[in-house]
């Protein structure tokens, strides 16, 4: 499984290792092809807003979208979950 780590600055080469504030639509459509992307979260609210954009983004693509959020790194993981099947 590909990792790719996204930066605060701009949104260049993912490649590359550059940051991002927010994930665009094209970023989670790479997570939905089997990326993992990190994101660097400095306060509460940046994590709150990824959790709420990968919600949002769940319903949009198709396909549900976790975030892990590691304390002790602060990193948060975007990753993609098979979504379950509602009877």
């Amino acid at each position: 499984m590909k990792t790719k780590t996204v930066m605060q600055t701009a949104h260049e080469d993912m490649s590359r290792g550059t940051w991002l504030r927010r994930l665009t639509r094209a970023d989670f459509r790479r997570i939905r092809e089997g990326a993992e992307v990190k994101v660097i979260i400095k306060t509460p609210l940046e994590l709150d807003t990824l959790r709420a954009q990968a919600s949002k983004m769940s319903d949009i693509e198709g396909c549900r979208f976790s975030v892990h959020y590691r304390r002790d790194t602060g990193a948060a993981t975007v990753i993609r979950r098979e979504k379950e099947e509602q009877p």
